[in-house]
């Protein structure tokens, strides 16, 4: 479970990003 916790954390993050601008086309 430890192991690519910063993968996951970028991939947290990039879908968070991705979140936000949807939000914001809208």
């Amino acid at each position: 479970m430890f192991k690519g916790s910063a993968e996951s954390k970028t991939c947290i993050t990039s879908e968070n990003l991705s979140s936000i601008k949807i939000r914001k086309e809208k």
